[in-house]
């Protein structure tokens, strides 16, 4: 349980890190609102409970092919590996998919305006 709490701590960190400038700007160029100031104070924790979330599964597939395998350092070392492997896939897709999504900002943020308008409304 302690290494749980030291990963989502160190997640809150990070995410704190990189998220705080980027309010920042947004709220310099965009502009101050209580609801973008609600939306910053839930994706927070929010993004770090999927942090641990993630860093968990991550952590219990390893444990779980290294319990298998005898030569336990190889199974890791392996195992880590391949979870890069195929986080560089999904980082790399999620690249396209972004790419496209800037192209098109405008279509989805008129969509959004009309037909989700509580997430527009929330910045």
């Amino acid at each position: 349980m302690s290494r749980i709490v030291s990963v989502f701590l160190l997640g809150l960190v990070f995410n704190f890190t990189v998220m705080a400038p980027a309010y920042g700007v947004y709220w310099a160029l965009m502009g101050f609102s209580v609801r973008t100031l609600i939306s910053a104070l839930i994706m927070l924790p929010v993004s770090t409970v999927l942090i641990t979330v993630v860093t968990c599964i991550v952590a219990y597939v390893i444990h779980q092919i290294s319990v298998k395998v005898k030569s336990k350092l190889v199974t890791a070392a392996i195992s880590i590996a391949l979870i890069m492997g195929v986080y560089y896939f999904i980082y790399f897709r999620l690249n396209t998919a972004l790419d496209s999504l800037l192209q098109n900002i405008f279509t989805i943020g008129e969509v959004m305006k009309n037909r989700v308008r509580f997430l527009y409304l929330a910045g």
